[in-house]
């Protein structure tokens, strides 16, 4: 995975990034969402800590529904996923 804003100035959240690197590094079967407002660098973020990590899924979100519906958009995401590469 690369970062898709290399070019801007990114800054380091290690307390963040050490959360995300603990999750990957589990192997745990649940997920991990991570969120904020727009523009504070949660893709950034996301993109430097999963380079090389496998199973990472990002999920634009770019209105705010129901539970459900963010649920809805995951898997559709993830199956859009496992169809493309398979």
């Amino acid at each position: 995975m690369t970062s898709s804003h290399s070019k801007a100035k990114y800054v380091s959240r290690p307390g963040l990034e050490a959360k995300i690197n603990n999750f990957l590094d589990s192997n745990s079967t649940s997920y991990c969402v991570v969120y904020g407002a727009k523009g504070v660098g949660k893709s950034e973020v996301v993109d430097r800590t999963a380079i090389g990590k496998r199973a990472v899924v990002k999920v634009p979100v770019t209105t705010i529904g129901t539970r459900d519906d963010l649920v809805a958009l995951i898997m559709e995401t993830v199956a859009g996923k496992i169809c493309n590469e398979g």
